[in-house]
């Protein structure tokens, strides 16, 4: 009689962190989708800003890196063009959805 062992599958930590990253991205950029027109509108210059600040990022690890940062550097380049009533899960949403973007565009994607 064979005994059979079950082996999990080797699964990369580093890959898996992206993975779950990469989805609070995209539900991120699907929740500013969602948006009413005159908030998107009201966005729209600082969503552009944080995206033209991410151009600087080459690949994706460096934007998880800089998406993670001590201080929070994308509200820091968000908040001061944002009205002041957008709250900070608006400010969240706005980070998700710039992030997705950049990282689409390093994909070649959108």
């Amino acid at each position: 009689m064979d005994i059979v062992i079950a082996r999990r599958p080797i699964v990369n930590e580093d890959s898996r962190y992206r993975r779950a990253v990469r989805a609070v991205w995209e539900r991120g950029y699907l929740a500013w989708e969602h948006w009413c027109v005159t908030k998107r509108e009201l966005a729209q210059p600082a969503l552009l800003a944080l995206v033209e600040w991410l151009t600087t990022v080459g690949d994706e690890a460096e934007l998880v890196e800089r998406y993670m940062e001590v201080g929070d550097a994308p509200g820091r380049v968000l908040r001061p063009l944002l009205p002041p009533w957008f709250d900070d899960e608006d400010v969240l949403v706005l980070e998700d959805a710039a992030c997705c973007m950049r990282m689409y565009a390093l994909r070649g994607e959108h």
